[in-house]
């Protein structure tokens, strides 16, 4: 096997279209599934993660930045998910190629937003910008704080985590008592974990989830 972990030679997934075409058939299984250990499941969940890691390579970026431009919306939030982690490792957090990345999920967002949004798309690309850590997606982001759509809300949170700026602060600040458990908790979690600032506002809005269960 080649020492280039991007290469495509001896994989059991063989070359990069056919991972592809692995991972995006089974792409709604891992992502619906996270906690079912069906096979289905696991080799999705495999696929997906052998791109995103072991093949974060040129090709691979190209190949996830036209599936963000699919007229197909599952398409659309594998691009995304491919996107959101590609080359993330203990080292590198926030992966390869971050530029590319941040411009095309940049332009996936606005492009979603300026149509019939849909929601699943919606939150694949601001779960992947969170990812990234780019705090230009920040104000983006924000335009959306008061969607009706839950996992659309959970995505913002995911953009404005760990960012101490007023304006992500204050979007964590109101989502913290969001209706949405997930929203709440992990907007909550944001305040309390992910930053350096210490407010009397945030202290405030901490203390408020106090009696969550």
């Amino acid at each position: 096997m080649s020492d280039d972990p991007s290469s495509d030679h001896d994989h059991p997934f063989g070359d990069l279209d056919q991972l592809i075409n692995v991972a995006l058939k089974h792409f709604d299984d891992c992502i619906g599934s996270l906690h079912d250990d069906c096979r289905a499941s696991r080799i999705g969940a495999e696929a997906l993660a052998t791109l995103q890691f072991a093949r974060a390579s040129p090709a691979t970026l190209a190949a996830a930045i036209g599936l963000c431009r699919s007229a197909d919306e599952t398409c659309r939030r594998f691009g995304a998910a491919i996107l959101g982690q590609l080359g993330h490792c203990p080292d590198n957090p926030y992966g390869v190629f971050q530029a590319q990345r941040y411009g095309a999920l940049e332009e996936l967002l606005r492009t979603e937003m300026a149509t019939v949004a849909d929601p699943g798309v919606l939150n694949s690309a601001c779960t992947a910008l969170g990812h990234l850590g780019d705090r230009r997606a920040v104000p983006l982001a924000l335009e959306l704080i008061g969607h009706a759509d839950e996992d659309v809300r959970f995505g913002v949170v995911m953009v404005l985590t760990g960012h101490d700026d007023e304006a992500a602060i204050a979007g964590l600040i109101r989502l913290a008592s969001d209706p949405g458990d997930d929203v709440r908790d992990w907007a909550t979690f944001g305040l309390g974990q992910q930053i350096d600032v210490d407010t009397a506002a945030i202290r405030a809005a901490l203390h408020a989830r106090l009696g969550d269960g």
